[in-house]
């Protein structure tokens, strides 16, 4: 031990301080020192009957059929509107394209760099859908910080929002396999080279269907700011997430009726707190996002 440390835990000892040892026990819940939650315990899914959490989010989206889902707005125009009905039928036209096009499955990874649009929704679910891991990132990075993220996240598909191509295609050049990655372009055009995400949609397929979701298995992959380091991956598994949602019904969802309210969000999609409490948490409980 170095002598400021003795010293500190000398005046610890000397002042009455208590402090806990890695040893010391797990206090039990009626300890004075632990305090319960008033929410009631979560009912999730037992063990080896989760949903996949793009089934779990679309559960009640066929009942809300024309209904507003997403909308961004637009001050050079009128705002970008996706229906219920829309996110649905896009979703899985989407899946179904980079499945048997792409030939993307459970497992593969795919790096989404785009500011908020009217279709981070599709192509976030589209991905989840299939299994896949969807990493998302900031749309602010560098060509070499996008770089770093699409190499340790270990991406095949690239999804790029139109004002981030330009650096999303210099960092898949410059990972040194540009021939194993897919880029796709949020809209209805795309380079040479790339697939604009529109010609995916309005095939009228569905998603095959991939089997049981397995509960630790990982499903999104957002990465840290970086503030003590270089960014980090979160590694979230769909029972995380259903988990998360979940809680949000006792802590917000008390306030305002399920389906009868429009939601204002100016937060970003790709962090986790835009991804869960504005994209989310939102269309799950029927409501209209305004981003």
């Amino acid at each position: 031990m170095s002598r400021a440390l003795r010293r500190t835990s000398s005046r610890l000892h000397r002042s009455g301080a208590r402090h806990f040892s890695a040893a010391a026990p797990v206090l039990g819940q009626d300890h004075r020192l632990v305090v319960a939650s008033p929410a009631p315990p979560l009912q999730l899914p037992a063990p080896g009957s989760l949903p996949n959490f793009s089934d779990f989010i679309c559960s009640g989206f066929a009942k809300n059929g024309d209904k507003p889902a997403v909308v961004v707005d637009n001050p050079e125009g009128p705002a970008d509107v996706r229906t219920f009905a829309d996110l649905l039928a896009d979703v899985g036209s989407v899946a179904h394209e980079l499945r048997s096009v792409l030939g993307f499955g459970p497992g593969d990874r795919a790096l989404l760099i785009s500011p908020n649009h009217a279709d981070y929704f599709t192509a976030v679910h589209a991905v989840l859908k299939l299994n896949g891991v969807l990493s998302p990132a900031n749309p602010l990075y560098s060509a070499t910080e996008i770089g770093r993220q699409l190499e340790d996240c270990e991406a095949t598909v690239v999804m790029a929002h139109p004002c981030c191509l330009e650096k999303a295609l210099e960092a898949v050049r410059a990972s040194g396999r540009a021939d194993a990655i897919s880029v796709l372009v949020l809209g209805a055009d795309a380079p040479a080279g790339a697939t604009p995400l529109d010609a995916l949609k309005g095939t009228g397929a569905a998603a095959p269907l991939l089997g049981a979701v397995e509960d630790d298995q990982l499903a999104v992959l957002p990465y840290s700011s970086g503030t003590t380091g270089m960014p980090k991956g979160t590694m979230l598994t769909p029972r995380t997430l259903i988990a998360n949602v979940l809680q949000f019904e006792f802590v917000d969802g008390r306030f305002w009726s399920r389906g009868g309210e429009t939601l204002v969000s100016p937060l970003p999609f790709f962090h986790i707190y835009g991804f869960t409490a504005s994209l989310n948490i939102s269309l799950y409980y029927d409501c209209t996002c305004v981003t």
